[in-house]
């Protein structure tokens, strides 16, 4: 029993520290006043309703579209990466309505690419940086919620990218999502852990592919 307590306690803390850091950084999040030159997009999904993006889902997929049309207005020609997964139920992969919608909006089929696999932000970040690694890397716009800024950034982090500039897709001054705010309690540390187990797999010699469900 004492072990137990120990664990418990354990997960109460690193839960704490979480839910505190995420939340000090939604609220003191400002977005950047000025995105980089050269940059790439990538967008990360939320979840589905009724067969269409949910709420967030959309919210996010828009604010990727804006980007991309204010750098095309600049002159540049950035990739906007849609990335999200097929979750069982669904009708369609995440990724595969956000690029749906991106088309809709007139963002040219060439520079939109779809990245379908992924269920988890580890996988965002792994998947992306497969998509992105034909001569496209280079500065990074992620876009994503607040709550969900740190973590994605972490993640993309872990996954090679470092030129990373974070744009939240809440509109105006918008709160950051209640439930959202209390979910990355708990991910952080699973993600965390599992990142961890994955690196040091990898880096024993284990196909990294083969150990990519370990990160959903």
């Amino acid at each position: 029993m004492g072990v137990i307590r120990r664990l418990l306690a354990l997960a109460v803390l690193l839960f704490g520290i979480s839910l505190v850091g995420v939340v000090a950084f939604a609220f003191l999040y400002q977005r950047p006043a000025e995105l980089p030159a050269g940059a790439n997009i990538v967008v990360l999904s939320a979840g589905i309703a009724n067969g269409q993006m949910d709420v967030q889902t959309t919210e996010r997929t828009n604010a990727g579209i804006a980007i991309y049309q204010d750098l095309v207005a600049r002159g540049e020609t950035p990739l906007l990466v849609m990335t999200g997964g097929r979750s069982d139920g669904d009708p369609a992969a995440k990724a595969t309505l956000m690029a749906d919608a991106a088309r809709a909006a007139g963002v040219p089929v060439t520079d939109i690419r779809v990245e379908v696999e992924s269920h988890s932000t580890l996988q965002n970040a792994l998947f992306s940086n497969d998509i992105l690694a034909d001569g496209a890397k280079g500065p990074l716009i992620l876009v994503t919620h607040r709550y969900h800024l740190p973590r994605a950034w972490a993640s993309f982090r872990w996954a090679g990218m470092h030129d990373l500039t974070l744009v939240s897709a809440e509109a105006g001054e918008a709160a950051p999502a209640v439930d959202g705010l209390i979910l990355e309690g708990v991910k952080w540390p699973a993600n965390v852990l599992r990142a961890a187990a994955y690196s040091g797999l990898t880096a024993a010699g284990v196909n990294d592919r083969t150990l990519a469900p370990m990160l959903r």
